[in-house]
Protein backbone atom coordinates (compact mmCIF):
# COMPACT_ATOMS: atom_id res chain seq x y z
CA UNK A 1 0.00 0.00 0.00
CA UNK A 2 2.77 2.01 0.85
CA UNK A 3 4.43 1.54 -2.34
CA UNK A 4 1.25 2.42 -4.18
CA UNK A 5 1.13 6.06 -2.11
CA UNK A 6 4.32 6.92 -2.98
CA UNK A 7 3.87 5.78 -7.26
CA UNK A 8 0.81 8.37 -7.05
CA UNK A 9 2.43 11.18 -5.35
CA UNK A 10 5.42 10.77 -8.22
CA UNK A 11 3.00 10.98 -10.62
CA UNK A 12 1.28 14.13 -9.19
CA UNK A 13 4.15 15.74 -8.44
CA UNK A 14 5.50 14.64 -12.60
CA UNK A 15 2.19 16.69 -13.62
CA UNK A 16 2.61 19.47 -12.05
CA UNK A 17 6.33 19.59 -12.72
CA UNK A 18 5.30 19.81 -16.97
CA UNK A 19 2.59 22.14 -16.54
CA UNK A 20 5.08 24.43 -14.81
CA UNK A 21 7.38 24.27 -17.69
CA UNK A 22 4.88 24.71 -20.24
CA UNK A 23 3.13 27.35 -19.31
CA UNK A 24 5.75 30.11 -19.76
CA UNK A 25 5.93 29.09 -23.43
CA UNK A 26 1.64 29.15 -23.89
CA UNK A 27 2.19 32.75 -22.19
CA UNK A 28 4.69 33.71 -24.51
CA UNK A 29 2.27 33.16 -27.44
CA UNK A 30 -0.48 34.47 -25.68
CA UNK A 31 1.62 38.03 -25.01
CA UNK A 32 2.88 39.14 -28.73
CA UNK A 33 4.17 42.72 -28.36
CA UNK A 34 1.89 45.17 -30.76
CA UNK A 35 3.49 46.85 -33.81
CA UNK A 36 5.24 49.99 -33.12
CA UNK A 37 3.43 52.49 -35.25
CA UNK A 38 5.71 53.44 -37.57
CA UNK A 39 5.24 49.68 -38.79
CA UNK A 40 1.59 49.64 -37.96
CA UNK A 41 1.25 52.75 -40.45
CA UNK A 42 3.26 51.33 -43.06
CA UNK A 43 1.45 47.83 -43.61
CA UNK A 44 0.53 46.91 -46.61
CA UNK A 45 -1.33 43.42 -48.06
CA UNK A 46 0.86 43.04 -51.52
CA UNK A 47 3.51 44.49 -52.89
CA UNK A 48 1.39 45.11 -55.30
CA UNK A 49 -2.15 47.64 -55.64
CA UNK A 50 -3.06 45.12 -58.62
CA UNK A 51 -3.72 41.75 -57.55
CA UNK A 52 -5.45 39.97 -60.69
CA UNK A 53 -6.13 36.80 -60.67
CA UNK A 54 -8.10 33.87 -63.07
CA UNK A 55 -10.72 31.34 -61.92
CA UNK A 56 -9.76 28.62 -59.99
CA UNK A 57 -6.32 30.97 -58.90
CA UNK A 58 -5.76 31.06 -55.39
CA UNK A 59 -3.45 33.44 -53.06
CA UNK A 60 -1.67 33.83 -50.25
CA UNK A 61 -2.13 37.31 -48.73
CA UNK A 62 0.10 38.34 -45.44
CA UNK A 63 1.12 41.73 -43.72
CA UNK A 64 3.95 43.30 -45.61
CA UNK A 65 6.28 46.77 -45.27
CA UNK A 66 8.10 47.84 -48.27
CA UNK A 67 11.64 49.19 -47.86
CA UNK A 68 13.65 51.14 -50.22
CA UNK A 69 11.28 51.30 -52.79
CA UNK A 70 10.27 47.77 -53.48
CA UNK A 71 11.76 44.84 -51.60
CA UNK A 72 9.07 43.45 -49.45
CA UNK A 73 9.13 42.30 -45.71
CA UNK A 74 7.11 40.13 -44.06
CA UNK A 75 5.59 41.20 -40.83
CA UNK A 76 4.12 38.49 -38.28
CA UNK A 77 1.06 40.52 -36.34
CA UNK A 78 -2.74 38.70 -35.46
CA UNK A 79 -5.29 40.21 -38.31
CA UNK A 80 -8.37 38.89 -39.42
CA UNK A 81 -8.96 38.62 -42.98
CA UNK A 82 -12.52 38.60 -45.30
CA UNK A 83 -13.86 39.53 -48.29
CA UNK A 84 -16.66 40.98 -50.33
CA UNK A 85 -18.68 39.89 -51.90
CA UNK A 86 -19.16 36.98 -50.46
CA UNK A 87 -19.91 34.81 -53.69
CA UNK A 88 -17.38 33.78 -56.39
CA UNK A 89 -14.44 33.75 -53.79
CA UNK A 90 -13.15 33.09 -50.42
CA UNK A 91 -10.39 33.73 -47.82
CA UNK A 92 -9.16 32.40 -44.75
CA UNK A 93 -10.48 34.40 -41.73
CA UNK A 94 -7.18 33.32 -40.40
CA UNK A 95 -4.29 32.87 -42.80
CA UNK A 96 -5.45 35.41 -45.76
CA UNK A 97 -5.11 32.21 -48.30
CA UNK A 98 -7.51 33.50 -51.22
CA UNK A 99 -9.59 31.38 -53.28
CA UNK A 100 -11.54 32.21 -56.25
CA UNK A 101 -14.26 30.01 -57.91
CA UNK A 102 -13.82 28.40 -60.89
CA UNK A 103 -17.22 29.26 -62.62
CA UNK A 104 -15.73 32.95 -61.61
CA UNK A 105 -17.05 35.14 -64.82
CA UNK A 106 -14.82 37.46 -66.39
CA UNK A 107 -14.63 41.21 -64.88
CA UNK A 108 -15.51 39.79 -61.39
CA UNK A 109 -14.09 42.34 -58.72
CA UNK A 110 -13.13 41.68 -55.02
CA UNK A 111 -12.22 43.22 -52.27
CA UNK A 112 -9.96 42.00 -49.69
CA UNK A 113 -9.77 43.29 -46.02
CA UNK A 114 -7.35 42.93 -42.75
CA UNK A 115 -8.57 44.07 -39.45
CA UNK A 116 -4.94 44.03 -38.01
CA UNK A 117 -4.54 43.70 -34.14
CA UNK A 118 -8.27 43.88 -33.60
CA UNK A 119 -9.14 47.55 -35.18
CA UNK A 120 -5.61 49.13 -34.40
CA UNK A 121 -5.58 49.65 -38.48
CA UNK A 122 -7.59 48.49 -41.10
CA UNK A 123 -6.35 47.40 -44.84
CA UNK A 124 -8.06 46.97 -47.73
CA UNK A 125 -6.95 45.70 -51.39
CA UNK A 126 -8.81 45.25 -54.49
CA UNK A 127 -8.78 41.65 -56.50
CA UNK A 128 -9.38 41.69 -60.06
CA UNK A 129 -10.79 38.46 -62.00
CA UNK A 130 -10.18 37.73 -65.46
CA UNK A 131 -10.21 34.96 -68.10
CA UNK A 132 -7.80 34.96 -70.96
CA UNK A 133 -10.78 33.73 -73.66
CA UNK A 134 -12.69 37.63 -72.81
CA UNK A 135 -9.63 39.21 -71.78
CA UNK A 136 -6.73 38.24 -73.92
CA UNK A 137 -4.67 41.12 -73.80
CA UNK A 138 -3.89 40.71 -69.94
CA UNK A 139 -0.50 40.60 -69.24
CA UNK A 140 3.30 41.48 -69.72
CA UNK A 141 4.26 42.51 -73.34
CA UNK A 142 7.95 43.12 -75.41
CA UNK A 143 7.62 44.54 -78.69
CA UNK A 144 9.35 42.65 -81.53
CA UNK A 145 8.70 44.08 -84.75
CA UNK A 146 6.90 47.11 -86.72
CA UNK A 147 5.28 46.28 -89.72
CA UNK A 148 5.47 49.07 -92.54
CA UNK A 149 2.02 50.38 -94.25
CA UNK A 150 2.05 50.14 -98.04
CA UNK A 151 5.18 47.34 -98.52
CA UNK A 152 4.12 45.13 -95.39
CA UNK A 153 7.74 45.24 -94.58
CA UNK A 154 8.95 43.92 -91.09
CA UNK A 155 10.98 46.13 -89.15
CA UNK A 156 13.42 45.81 -86.19
CA UNK A 157 12.58 48.72 -84.02
CA UNK A 158 15.42 50.27 -82.94
CA UNK A 159 14.39 51.21 -79.18
CA UNK A 160 11.81 48.26 -78.35
CA UNK A 161 9.44 48.68 -75.87
CA UNK A 162 10.53 46.39 -73.36
CA UNK A 163 7.02 46.33 -70.87
CA UNK A 164 3.78 47.17 -72.50
CA UNK A 165 1.59 45.86 -69.58
CA UNK A 166 -1.75 46.02 -70.10
CA UNK A 167 -3.30 45.13 -66.53
CA UNK A 168 -7.46 43.48 -65.67
CA UNK A 169 -8.69 46.94 -64.18
CA UNK A 170 -8.24 48.47 -67.67
CA UNK A 171 -4.87 50.02 -66.53
CA UNK A 172 -1.67 50.28 -68.52
CA UNK A 173 1.69 51.29 -68.39
CA UNK A 174 4.76 51.42 -71.14
CA UNK A 175 8.36 51.42 -70.26
CA UNK A 176 11.45 51.43 -73.18
CA UNK A 177 13.80 50.68 -70.67
CA UNK A 178 12.82 48.70 -67.40
CA UNK A 179 14.42 49.69 -64.33
CA UNK A 180 12.71 48.89 -60.53
CA UNK A 181 9.56 50.21 -60.72
CA UNK A 182 9.57 53.25 -63.10
CA UNK A 183 7.47 53.43 -65.96
CA UNK A 184 7.50 55.98 -68.82
CA UNK A 185 3.88 56.52 -68.95
CA UNK A 186 0.65 55.11 -67.89
CA UNK A 187 -2.96 55.53 -68.67
CA UNK A 188 -6.39 53.19 -69.23
CA UNK A 189 -7.29 50.97 -72.02
CA UNK A 190 -10.88 49.70 -73.39
CA UNK A 191 -11.49 46.97 -76.23
CA UNK A 192 -13.88 44.90 -78.00
CA UNK A 193 -13.30 41.08 -78.26
CA UNK A 194 -16.01 40.84 -80.86
CA UNK A 195 -14.92 43.92 -83.00
CA UNK A 196 -11.15 43.96 -82.57
CA UNK A 197 -10.87 47.27 -81.24
CA UNK A 198 -8.83 49.03 -78.60
CA UNK A 199 -8.28 52.30 -77.14
CA UNK A 200 -5.55 53.62 -74.99
CA UNK A 201 -6.02 56.67 -73.11
CA UNK A 202 -3.10 58.70 -71.28
CA UNK A 203 -3.28 60.14 -68.02
CA UNK A 204 0.17 60.77 -67.24
CA UNK A 205 4.03 59.59 -66.93
CA UNK A 206 7.28 60.34 -66.82
CA UNK A 207 8.33 60.43 -70.33
CA UNK A 208 5.14 60.66 -72.76
CA UNK A 209 6.03 60.67 -76.50
CA UNK A 210 4.18 63.95 -78.38
CA UNK A 211 2.84 61.79 -81.51
CA UNK A 212 0.71 58.71 -79.39
CA UNK A 213 -2.15 57.58 -81.58
CA UNK A 214 -4.56 55.76 -78.81
CA UNK A 215 -7.37 54.56 -81.31
CA UNK A 216 -7.05 51.30 -83.62
CA UNK A 217 -7.45 47.62 -83.85
CA UNK A 218 -5.61 44.55 -81.64
CA UNK A 219 -5.56 40.72 -83.27
CA UNK A 220 -3.92 37.84 -81.63
CA UNK A 221 -1.90 35.72 -83.99
CA UNK A 222 -1.28 31.90 -84.49
CA UNK A 223 2.04 32.23 -82.72
CA UNK A 224 0.29 34.56 -79.61
CA UNK A 225 1.34 37.73 -80.39
CA UNK A 226 -0.49 40.71 -79.94
CA UNK A 227 -0.88 43.05 -82.69
CA UNK A 228 -1.68 46.44 -82.59
CA UNK A 229 -2.75 47.92 -86.20
CA UNK A 230 -3.18 51.86 -86.19
CA UNK A 231 -2.10 52.21 -83.05
CA UNK A 232 1.01 53.89 -82.30
CA UNK A 233 2.55 54.15 -78.52
CA UNK A 234 5.29 56.53 -79.35
CA UNK A 235 8.97 55.98 -79.76
CA UNK A 236 11.99 56.29 -76.81
CA UNK A 237 13.32 59.37 -78.83
CA UNK A 238 10.47 61.24 -79.47
CA UNK A 239 10.79 61.48 -83.39
CA UNK A 240 8.11 61.70 -85.57
CA UNK A 241 5.40 59.05 -86.71
CA UNK A 242 7.20 56.94 -88.98
CA UNK A 243 5.52 54.91 -91.82
CA UNK A 244 4.56 51.98 -89.53
CA UNK A 245 0.73 50.43 -90.06
CA UNK A 246 1.09 47.79 -87.29
CA UNK A 247 3.30 46.77 -84.01
CA UNK A 248 4.32 42.88 -83.17
CA UNK A 249 4.15 42.35 -79.40
CA UNK A 250 4.96 39.15 -78.08
CA UNK A 251 4.40 37.99 -74.35
CA UNK A 252 7.27 38.03 -71.51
Amino acid sequence: MRQLIASIILVLLFSVGCAQVQKPSDNAALTQEPLDKATLNSLRLASSDNIQLQPGDTYQFGLIVVECCYVSKPVKAPASWSITPAGGAHIDAHTGLLTVDKDTPDGSVFTVTADVENGRRILSIKVYVYAPKANPLVGLWRERSQIKCRSNETLTPKIPIEELELRADGTFSVTWTPFERYQDYWGTYSYDVQKGEIKFVVDGGNYVPPNIKGSGSFSIDDKQNLVLKGVWLGSKNGEAKPDICSIVFSRH
